[in-house]
């Protein structure tokens, strides 16, 4: 196994100082600029000292890999890990000129997510309609112990996410990291990703539900649009995740408790919009994505208390869930929107273009 190339190394070194940590104007979690400015604020958790080395690590394992093709590797006990998930974390900054060596998709001039973002940012404003950006963050990130063989880190080694999520926020993004809370869920024992699926689990869909929530908590709509309150039922399912089909290897099912919330159900005329990956999808609308009615949109409208818009695709995130919610003139009526996607989405998917909000 070859060791990490000097690239590697030099684009981790423009993200972290000498001691692993980020620099100076990236070691915060807060918005500096926040767009809810009564929201309170988010637990954090800092960047560990040895990231830089558990990330040379990484990227190892994700070379040998893809030179023998494979799409999955074997994480600790029963978990699974996606490779371009892992080759995310080790992909270095992702944005600005470094966009075109980090990402992998096809079109170079959508390549950089920054520029998207921010341009989309500057649509909702100008439709009147505030908004949360929600990236998923990688099973790893929120749990470094998965990875074998791995050394032991004290903090988060989604370096490069910090950077840009810190970017972001100079721009007037309003970023939500959910991080923070996904491994404080973790350290609670709970899981926040699934052993054998790409996706979250039903307890990180309510947390991130939460979250949202107290982002929005006292805006005067809120109240004007509440229907009621939604009672939950606890259950049990179990899964056979979608990465057991990409190994040879034997894949058992895992079992997941769940929250379904009774009686949710979407609604065109809500005033908010939730809209991204198959994030947005999983454990809400059956069939492949497991269960209905204890996924995000559930969480969500059960927080809320009233039905919610969705627009959820099973693919990429970044542009053509923007293209349908455009299309189907989704943002029709709409005081707040959440935009939610998987974080390898920055290097792994086709791409960032720029869409508008309403016709």
């Amino acid at each position: 196994m070859r060791a990490p190339s000097s690239l590697f190394l030099t684009l981790l070194a423009c993200a972290c100082g000498a001691d692993g940590q980020p620099s100076a104007d990236q070691q915060g979690n807060e918005p500096t600029a926040p767009a809810n400015p009564e929201a309170p604020p988010a637990p954090k958790v800092k960047v560990a000292g040895n990231a830089a080395q558990y990330l040379a690590h990484l990227q190892q394992l994700v070379e040998r890999a893809e030179a023998a093709g494979e799409t999955t590797i074997a994480g600790v006990g029963d978990d699974v890990l996606l490779v371009k998930e892992l080759r995310s974390l080790t992909a270095g900054p992702f944005w600005g000129e470094a966009a075109q060596t980090a990402s992998r998709a096809p079109k170079a001039d959508r390549r950089d997510p920054l520029p998207a973002i921010v341009a989309y940012h500057g649509a909702l404003q100008a439709a009147g309609i505030d908004w949360v950006f929600v990236p998923v963050p990688a099973k790893v990130a929120v749990d470094p112990s998965l990875v074998p063989d791995a050394p032991a880190v004290d903090g988060r080694i989604d370096v490069h996410c910090v950077a840009f999520y810190e970017r972001l926020r100079e721009a007037g993004v309003p970023v939500l990291d959910v991080l923070p809370a996904l491994h404080a869920l973790v350290q609670r024992g709970q899981r926040a990703h699934c052993r054998t699926d790409t996706h979250w689990t039903p307890a990180a869909c309510a947390e991130v539900a939460r979250l949202v929530r107290e982002r929005v908590a006292g805006k005067p709509w809120l109240a004007d649009a509440a229907t009621g309150a939604f009672d939950v039922v606890a259950e049990k399912v179990t899964i056979t995740g979608d990465m057991a089909a990409m190994r040879t290897a034997t894949t058992r099912p895992e079992s997941l408790d769940v929250e379904v919330v009774q009686g949710a159900r979407t609604s065109d005329t809500s005033p908010v919009l939730l809209f991204g990956d198959s994030h947005c999808l999983v454990f809400h609308s059956g069939g492949d994505m497991h269960t209905e009615n204890a996924g995000l949109p559930d969480h969500l409208m059960r927080e809320l208390g009233m039905p919610i818009t969705v627009v959820g695709v099973r693919g990429s995130g970044a542009t053509p869930s923007r293209v349908d919610a455009f299309r189907g003139g989704k943002f029709e009526g709409k005081k707040f929107a959440i935009w939610c996607l998987t974080a390898r989405e920055f290097t792994e998917g086709q791409g960032w273009a720029e869409v508008p909000v309403k016709r």
